[in-house]
């Protein structure tokens, strides 16, 4: 599993981890939106293969979604110079991916295509 490091997260979204496991490649990261009480917690291990983010507002879950068999993790940028993560998955053989900004607000998108 490809995964961006702490100086990528840094850079990217001015983060640090708010929980780290080097023997598991584990990390963890809260982003908070700048407009409303909405936290998304993105986690994942490189170890396991496993990627979740968990939504909470006003500090109340609201949503979760995980995943093993990740493949990658990358910080993109779109072409309004929007950063955020692309997470792809390897599901017996057919690719999942998904998509997570932070800009304007955060927001998530996962899907799952059979070609």
């Amino acid at each position: 599993m490809k995964f961006p490091g702490r100086a990528d997260f840094q850079a990217a979204f001015g983060l640090e981890p708010e929980d780290e496991d080097p023997s598991m490649a584990y990390v963890r990261y809260v982003f908070r939106s700048n407009t409303s009480s909405l936290e998304l917690d993105v986690s994942f291990s490189g170890v396991l293969e496993s990627f979740q983010i968990i939504t909470r507002i006003h500090g109340s879950v609201v949503g979760s979604i995980s995943s093993e068999r990740t493949i990658s993790l990358v910080i993109d940028q779109d072409e309004n110079g929007t950063k955020a993560l692309h997470v792809t998955f390897d599901i017996k053989g057919i690719v999942a991916e998904a998509r997570i900004t932070f800009e304007p607000d955060i927001s998530y998108q996962w899907w799952l295509i059979n070609e």
